[in-house]
């Protein structure tokens, strides 16, 4: 399994995280979650993986951030960033909604375990669960 997934980790679109990048990291997970979460992230971006293509980030992946986050704007992007998370761990956490990483996961050999419901407390947010390629737990989207 680990074999086939290690191409990831040379698509030269994946670049490690950089602070030139930390602006439009912002703007992303706040257009993808609808909060300001970056006093959450900021402690686990220089652990980071981007994925860049034009000077433009289309996701970021955080390994040190819970169950490793990671937030995409393209399937593309979310599916690469997948493939290299999942060379080192065993599962993934997703919403239903995002279908562009239910098929990839279908395509390789794992098998869905149980399904949640996402909790809130407050104000329902606008957000974009088609873009969250894995959660970062529990806790916290």
């Amino acid at each position: 399994m680990k074999n086939q997934l290690i191409s990831a980790i040379h698509n030269e679109c994946i670049v490690k995280y950089s602070s030139a990048y930390e602006n439009q990291i912002t703007d992303l997970d706040h257009q993808v979650s609808g909060e300001d979460r970056m006093f959450h992230l900021q402690p686990h971006l220089s652990s980071g993986f981007v994925y860049v293509v034009d000077n433009i980030v289309e996701g970021y992946y955080l390994p040190t951030m819970g169950d490793g986050m990671i937030i995409a704007t393209t399937n593309a992007s979310g599916q690469a960033l997948m493939r290299l998370r999942l060379t080192t761990k065993d599962f993934a956490v997703f919403p239903i909604d995002n279908v562009s990483a239910a098929t990839f996961i279908q395509q390789h050999p794992f098998t869905e375990v149980r399904r949640q419901k996402r909790m809130r407390l407050g104000v329902k947010r606008n957000w974009q669960p088609e873009h969250i390629y894995n959660r970062i737990g529990g806790n916290l989207g």
